[in-house]
């Protein structure tokens, strides 16, 4: 007897909870019963029948989960870089700016939150840049050479 439909009957519930409450698992009932596994296992969870948890075998003990994580997963270590970082440039002498005032010349990193009177942007000279050296330093994350780009 193959069973297809997603409505279980009285008698479909009965033998599971017999079956289940005999110690069988799922896959063994859903071969008995013609359902999935996970058929079963939805219907168990819905009736609210216990969970089943295996024991660890005898003589297994397992380590509490903190030292298997430390000892997956160790701490970066930091290295020096291989290069001498470039020094980076003075904050310029800002300008501040509305937002209405800036034009492609005029550096755009924004002071305060946008909600405020006192809100306003930097304002420096910047040749036609989004930012100022200074804040462009900030904004953007030089290239790591020891990153190799693979192409896609």
């Amino acid at each position: 007897m193959r069973w297809l439909g997603s409505d279980w009957n009285e008698d479909q519930i009965e033998t599971l909870k017999r079956l289940w409450a005999n110690g069988l698992s799922a896959a063994q009932i859903g071969a008995a019963m013609g359902i999935t596994r996970n058929a079963v296992l939805g219907k168990r969870k819905r009736l609210g029948l216990p969970e089943r948890l295996r024991p660890p075998p005898k003589g297994v003990t397992r380590r509490p989960k903190e030292k298997r994580y430390a000892r997956r997963y160790s701490p970066i270590r930091y290295q020096e870089p291989a290069a001498p970082i470039a020094e980076v440039p003075h904050a310029p002498l800002s300008v501040p700016c509305s937002l209405l005032e800036l034009d492609d010349a005029r550096c755009r990193w924004p002071f305060g939150n946008p909600g405020e009177a006192a809100f306003h942007f930097c304002g420096a000279d910047t040749s036609n840049a989004p930012y100022c050296a200074y804040h462009a330093r900030i904004a953007f994350e030089p290239r790591r050479r020891d990153v190799v780009r693979r192409a896609a």
